[in-house]
């Protein structure tokens, strides 16, 4: 029975291709992308906005709103730590995003949600 469990971890463990990508990790992203679900309409309301007046009152809604969800957010701290040791980690953080969260993909390469974000497969390993 231990042998089956090792041979499905071992199976498991070889088919993740995001190694770099701790459990914590992973939670931390799925809780910042839970947290900017709301903030992503905010968002792209006011960078598509025109007029001065109204994108400035974007801006404070998006800010009052950003300090409500702060608590949330404040997992984004302990990502960039990693962003700037590892550029495989910033390879396989986008690839995991792409694969497991494609909608919050946008909001962390400082896209609007609509659009389209390409990412060179070939480089995600």
């Amino acid at each position: 029975m231990q042998l089956i469990y090792g041979a499905a971890v071992a199976v498991k463990k070889k088919s993740d291709k995001y190694t770099l990508i701790t459990k914590e990790d992973r939670k931390a992203i799925k809780s910042i992308c839970k947290c900017m679900e709301p903030l992503s309409s905010l968002i792209n309301r006011m960078t598509a906005e025109t007029d001065t007046a109204k994108k400035q009152m974007y801006s404070d809604s998006l800010e009052t709103k950003a300090m409500l969800l702060m608590p949330c957010l404040e997992n984004i701290e302990k990502l960039e730590v990693r962003f700037d040791s590892d550029d495989k980690y910033i390879e396989q953080f986008l690839g995991y995003l792409n694969d497991k969260h494609p909608d919050c993909l946008p909001l962390f390469m400082g896209k609007k949600s609509k659009d389209t974000v390409k990412i060179d497969s070939t480089k995600i390993k």
